[in-house]
């Protein structure tokens, strides 16, 4: 497992960052650190010289608006996205305030998972959550997707998870979503126990969903005009995709449950 750690010491200082780096360096062999006056070029030039990359890990501040601070100014939304495409990572861990205010970019322009602080997020709080899922990657072969699952949301929070939908690793026959319809229940014992970890695989795509949503709201908040009448179609398309959750729910317990 390979893996670009970034540590960014522009800002405020973080007094366990240091750590946090040489800990997630030694939890997982792979690993390849960029620490202290990071600047883009040097991620450029590493993941040029000594990529592809399974994942990112990024500690530094975070702006929802600019990006990621580097010692040579931030690092855009949108260049994170290329970067992450030309490392090949099927996943980014976002150690940083206000991470998730970078996640529709990422999510649409890239094929990567993403974990990221849904808020600030105390520096104590980031370094005890990426030690630890650092430490759960280097048991089971670099599955963020597992770790999370693992770990729960209650030991991530403040950070929140984003399953890219471009990496959906079900089955065709067994996806679901716009076309959860043509989803079969096992014809076994296991029927309820299938349908239900079908209707959590839709529950998680809908929350990342309705996440998007709530950033596009909160990007709008406090405009007027158009602005504000796109807000209200967000906020609309939001409680629908909530009722279409309760309707995905009944649907597929009855169809688990009739002979």
């Amino acid at each position: 497992m390979r893996v670009l750690v970034i540590g960014s010491s522009a800002g405020e200082t973080l007094p366990d960052q240091a750590d946090e780096i040489a800990g997630v360096v030694r939890d997982l062999p792979g690993a390849v650190p960029l620490f202290g006056d990071v600047r883009e070029r040097d991620i450029l030039e590493t993941i040029q010289t000594r990529g592809p990359f399974d994942g990112l890990i990024i500690s530094a501040h975070g702006d929802p608006a600019q990006g990621i601070a580097l010692s040579d100014g931030y690092l855009s939304t949108n260049a994170l996205a290329a970067y992450t495409n030309r490392a090949a990572a099927r996943w980014i861990i976002l150690s940083a305030c206000y991470g998730d205010g970078l996640i529709t970019v990422l999510l649409m322009a890239t094929a990567a998972d993403v974990l990221a602080a849904s808020q600030e997020i105390d520096d104590r709080d980031a370094w005890r959550i990426t030690r630890t899922i650092a430490q759960e990657l280097q048991q089971n072969g670099g599955d963020l997707r597992a770790t999370v699952e693992k770990l729960t949301p209650a030991a991530l929070s403040p950070m929140r998870f984003y399953a890219n939908s471009k990496r959906d690793r079900r089955p065709t026959a067994e996806r679901i979503g716009s076309d959860f319809m043509d989803y079969q229940p096992p014809h076994n014992g296991g029927r309820i126990e299938g349908a239900l970890d079908a209707i959590r695989r839709e529950l998680a795509s809908l929350a990342q969903k309705v996440a998007l949503l709530e950033y596009k709201v909160s990007q709008f908040h406090g405009s007027s005009g158009s602005a504000s009448q796109t807000t209200w179609i967000i906020v609309m398309a939001a409680i629908a995709i909530a009722g279409a959750a309760f309707s995905i729910l009944a649907i597929y317990i009855l169809r688990a449950t009739l002979p």
